[in-house]
């Protein structure tokens, strides 16, 4: 899956100027970010705010704001660099689609889908027609979308476009080239949302074998897509097996980038996930505290990873009932979340719902339904009624109805959970299971009177 700026890194730097002065490897984010504005500033005075060499420029500055988590001044300088192009340029130039590759990239990374998918189907369009279905940036685009419909829940649509691409790109490059590896690999994710399991699981070994045969086993690469075979056996809850991957993951990456750096400390947050869920509680607080304070110290306290790491720690003080911390650290991850990306990111509505749950914890319940309320209807309209994080609200709140003795408002939510999740994944997929498992006895003790 191709998260995280490398391919962001590659589809800004299509149109860098070759002669432009390179930054310097031990700058700060920042202080890449204060050299760009003020090469920027300077084109914009002797050039003009149209010229090609500015709106490079206004394009690496772009990348550098997103790197820190600062998306609106990276989406706005886009947007302008995109209407520019299109003047410029024309609407179907490689350069303008381009640009709105990587903006609609920008716009999946944060959670908006809908904006990700209208830019990526219109390149997509333009680039089969201009560059034909075999070219590699019209297989670029298509394995996009496909991360576009799977964070939307369209595993089915996913499914179908990311075999085609899959198929292509084995074509046209062969089964070992990078991009078929990703493929194989976003289609293995692909299979694990649907609960197909198997056929992740021998489709990423795959993938992890050609990668150490032709990177090594320590490569970036290698390791992602091991940490991505160590998800697959979470979902099935095979837990030693997830653990032992994931300590090779985090000891190849402490060994080649260091503890403090972000992929190491990435690991370490994908190892306390696995103690979490088997309520190790003490080993996944180690973990969250230690993981939180190291980002905190690289990113500053209002950047998404740091919240990411804080919303971790809070969810391990929920599961060890201590409520009350746990809302402390969630109360404030809300606070900045509204703040930096906006009460309707998917992001800040999880981190919503984790706060409701915590309410409903410490006896809140009016201000747990209020908020799981909020948390469900946003999901609606920004997901879908039949997204899986908005059946994950409903499911939520029918906890709550429950807790607050509402027996026939949890029962219809859970029964409407149910009926979604026929739909969308099927009868045998593990959440309709549990889902159908949870309303079959909820009725029994709904029947006798003890709900």
């Amino acid at each position: 899956m191709p998260r995280g700026t490398d391919l962001l890194q590659r589809l800004w730097s299509k149109s860098e100027n070759p002669d432009e002065q390179p930054l310097p490897d031990d700058l700060s984010s920042i202080e890449a970010s204060q050299i760009l504005e003020a090469r920027v500033e300077k084109r914009k005075r002797e050039l003009g705010p149209e010229h090609p060499d500015t709106l490079v420029g206004m394009n690496n500055l772009a990348f550098s704001y997103w790197k820190q988590g600062r998306w609106k001044e990276a989406e706005k300088l886009q947007l302008h660099v995109i209407e520019s192009r299109k003047r410029v340029l024309g609407p179907e130039h490689p350069q303008t689609l381009s640009t709105m590759a990587s903006l609609g990239f920008g716009y999946w990374n944060e959670g908006q889908c809908k904006e990700a998918e209208e830019l990526q189907v219109y390149v997509l369009e333009k680039r089969k027609r201009l560059l034909g279905p075999e070219h590699s940036e019209t297989l670029e685009i298509m394995n996009n979308l496909v991360c576009t419909y799977l964070d939307q829940g369209r595993f089915r649509e996913a499914e179908e476009l990311q075999t085609e691409e899959f198929e292509l790109s084995s074509r046209v490059h062969g089964r070992d080239h990078p991009d078929t590896l990703i493929s194989m690999g976003n289609l293995a994710s692909t299979y694990t949302k649907q609960g197909k399991w198997a056929e992740a699981e021998s489709l990423q070994k795959k993938v992890i074998e050609l990668y150490s045969q032709s990177l090594g086993g320590k490569h970036p690469s290698t390791l992602d897509s091991m940490a991505e075979l160590a998800s697959i056996y979470q979902e099935q809850e095979r837990w030693k097996e997830a653990l032992d991957l994931n300590f090779q993951v985090m000891k190849a990456r402490k060994e080649v980038l260091g503890p403090d750096h972000p992929d190491t400390l990435g690991a370490m947050s994908s190892l306390s996930s696995i103690y979490r869920e088997q309520e190790r509680w003490e080993e996944a607080e180690r973990i969250d505290v230690q993981v939180a304070e190291a980002i905190m110290e690289l990113f500053g306290p209002e950047h998404p990873k740091t919240l990411v790491s804080m919303s971790n720690l809070g969810s391990t003080y929920h599961g060890q009932k201590r409520f009350d911390e746990a809302a402390a650290v969630q109360e404030q991850v809300v606070h900045i979340s509204i703040e930096l990306r906006g009460p309707n990111h998917p992001s800040t509505l999880t981190d919503m719902a984790n706060l409701g749950c915590t309410y409903r914890g410490q006896g809140r319940m009016e201000e747990a339904e209020s908020l799981e309320q909020v948390v469900m209807e946003a999901r609606r309209q920004v997901l879908g009624p039949e997204h899986p994080d908005t059946v994950t609200s409903m499911n939520n709140l029918a906890f709550t109805f429950k807790a607050s003795g509402k027996n026939e408002e949890a029962l219809l939510l859970i029964g409407k959970c149910v009926e979604i999740l026929n739909k969308s994944l099927g009868p045998d997929h593990p959440r309709t299971i549990h889902a159908a498992a949870a309303l079959t006895e909820w009725r029994k003790t709904h029947a006798s009177g003890s709900i």
